[in-house]
């Protein structure tokens, strides 16, 4: 028997304080996914947060406002999250699957086939059907953002750069 849940670390509280997380008689086996472009994340979570779309599925006729303090923010707070994480990976002992979510876009199918050969799943390889609908929130405008807040700290940076050079040969 499987069971499957997403849980972001506020739901997983009462699981760590009851014991069961880490309790090895039911055989737990976790699969922790992350993206490797932190900043598309933050603009992805930052559009959820606006216009409700958390999800593919999800519809709304909201339209996200480009925030920069905002996004940056959201990079920070996901960090955090991702250092937790990993900090109950090793306070329990525990090895997830790690998986990116590059890599579901890139092969969906190869992904879910891994995660159900280490849950112990059986499944026909032919029948698996496998949707990828993940480009409603990848979009021209998130990358636009991300240029744009990517430039905005190199050009940061650059004048950075120069204040201290001037401030050391003083």
């Amino acid at each position: 028997m499987a069971f499957l849940g997403k849980v972001d670390l506020a739901h997983a509280c009462s699981l760590l304080r009851s014991g069961l997380f880490s309790d090895r008689r039911w055989n737990w086996k976790y699969i922790y996914v992350t993206r490797r472009d932190l900043l598309m994340q933050a603009i992805s979570y930052h559009t959820a947060m606006q216009t409700g779309l958390w999800s593919s599925l999800s519809e709304s006729d909201r339209l996200p406002i480009f925030d920069q303090e905002m996004i940056t923010g959201c990079m920070l707070t996901l960090s955090n999250f991702m250092c937790r994480w990993e900090c109950i990976f090793q306070l329990f002992r525990i090895e997830p699957i790690r998986i990116q979510y590059e890599q579901i876009a890139a092969d969906g199918f190869s992904v879910v086939q891994r995660c159900l050969r280490t849950l112990d799943i059986s499944f026909d390889s032919l029948h698996l059907p496998i949707i990828c609908a993940f480009d409603k929130q990848r979009n021209t405008y998130a990358k636009n953002w991300s240029a744009l807040i990517i430039e905005s700290a190199r050009e940061y940076r650059s004048s950075r750069v120069g204040c201290h050079q001037s401030a050391t040969r003083k």
